[in-house]
Order: C-alpha cells, then structure tokens, then sequence
C-alpha cells in the first residue's frame, strides 16, 4: 500500500470512484462529478496527509483542495436543480468533458516536469491529480443521456482540480528556482536562464488548457460533440509532449531528491 503505483494511480482512481457512485446514490446526479475531488482529497490524507500547521508547500495542498470543494458544494446548491442543463443544446454541451481532458494532460505533462526535474514527491502527486481528474472526464464522457441533466456541477467539480494544479506548477517553480538547502534566492535568481527555461516549460502546460475554447468554437466540433473531447484532449497533449521532452533533454540542475518541500525523498 506504500507503493507508489499505488498511491499515486490505484487509490486516487478506487477513491474517485467510489464518491462518485454514493454520491449518486445518495444525492442524485448533478452532484456525481463532485466524487472526483472527494477522491482526490482521501488520496491527498494518505500522501501527505492533513497537516496543521501546513508549513510546507504541498502540506498546504488538501487544505488548498478541500476550500475548492467547500466552494464547488455551495454553487451546486445554489443552482435550481440543474434545470440549465436540461435542455438538448445544454446536455451535448461537450466543454467539461474537454476541459477535464485537457486538466488531465496537463497534470501527466506536470508530473513528467517534476519527475524530470527530481522533485519525485511532486510529480507523485501529480499523478494522484491526473488520475482523478481522468475519472471525472470519463464519466462525463460515457454517461448517459438521462445523467446529463446533472451537468450543473460539471464546471464547479472542475474547480478543486485546477486549483491543485495552480498549486503543483506554484510548488514545483518554486522548487526548480530555490533547491533545497540552497541560501535565500534573490529577485535576480528568477531571471537566470534555467530560471526562464522552467517557465517557457510550465507555459507550454498552460497552452494545453486553450484547447478546449478554440475547439469549440468550430462547427465540426459543435456537430460531433461525442468526438470533441477526445480531440482536445489530443490538442492539449501536443504543447505537453513539447515541453515534457524539453525538460527530460536539458541537463539537471540539481541532484535527484533535493528539491525544496521533497521531505518524503530527501534523506534525514
């Protein structure tokens, strides 16, 4: 169980899932999508667990991600019902489905910076973000027609995920520009070459999240709604595979496992 296939791909996947069916159970279908957030946040108490005081970064992360769900639940239940979503424009609406896609891509292409980078705790958790938010994207993606009135929380089940991301590419710069042990960084430190290297890398991320919006404004994607979300998950992954493969073929710059806020690899 301490494994980190495990930690990182098993139980996010199991937990995600299982929220998702007992929420739907228990609450009905407008609040399914919120299961994947649950997920993540039980995967985040086993690694690294809820800290208090959270004074590292990723310490501060499930705490970062429970303020996310405390927010998604409060939209859902000020929205009536889901009535929005009841109509055949609305429950085609294929951009939550892209957007998780593209959310998923780009949590792969942050683990890969981190794990190339030598900061294994970070890209670990990565993965855990990756993992649950695939789940979110294939439910939304497969689910039947008669589950897409509960596409009120489609977008706010989005928004635990990405601010863990936020959070990750946050902790993950800061690593990169100030190793652990390292002296106090200056304002001059960000500006070196590494320093705006890593930031070209965490932009070409970003680039995966304009997939979903340029796809579909085209009609083709207006008309073939089952396809889109495939098509900007493959979109999203092309600036991803640029920027992952930078990072693996530019020189390391620090030792593997001495990245600021690594505890859980950093020998005492």
């Amino acid at each position: 169980m301490h494994h980190p296939a495990f930690q990182s791909l098993l139980l996010p996947c199991l937990l995600s899932l299982l929220a998702m069916a007992v929420l739907r159970a228990a609450c009905g279908a407008r609040w399914t999508p919120l299961g994947a957030a649950l997920g993540l946040l039980g995967a985040l108490a086993w690694l690294p667990g809820f800290e208090w005081p959270a004074a590292a970064r990723v310490q501060k992360l499930p705490w970062l991600v429970l303020a996310g769900l405390a927010g998604s639940v409060v939209a859902v239940a000020l929205q009536r019902g889901g009535r929005a979503g009841r109509s055949p424009g609305a429950a085609t609406q294929p951009a939550a489905a892209a957007s998780a896609g593209a959310l998923t891509v780009a949590a792969l292409g942050l683990a890969g910076l981190a794990g190339g980078g030598g900061s294994l705790l970070l890209a670990q958790l990565a993965l855990m973000l990756a993992t649950c938010t695939a789940v979110l994207g294939a439910w939304l993606w497969l689910r039947p027609a008669t589950a897409r009135q509960g596409r009120a929380a489609d977008v706010p089940a989005l928004v635990p995920l990405l601010l863990a991301w936020l959070a990750l590419a946050w902790s993950w710069a800061l690593s990169s520009a100030m190793p652990f042990g390292a002296p106090p960084t200056t304002a001059a430190s960000f500006f070196t070459a590494a320093a705006v290297a890593d930031a070209a890398r965490l932009a070409l991320l970003g680039l995966a999240f304009a997939a979903p919006p340029l796809l579909l404004r085209l009609r083709w994607a207006q008309a073939r709604p089952r396809w889109t979300p495939l098509l900007a998950a493959l979109l999203a992954a092309l600036p991803v595979a640029v920027a992952v493969a930078w990072q693996f073929g530019a020189p390391a710059a620090t030792a593997p496992g001495t990245l600021d806020d690594d505890p859980y690899y950093t020998p005492k």
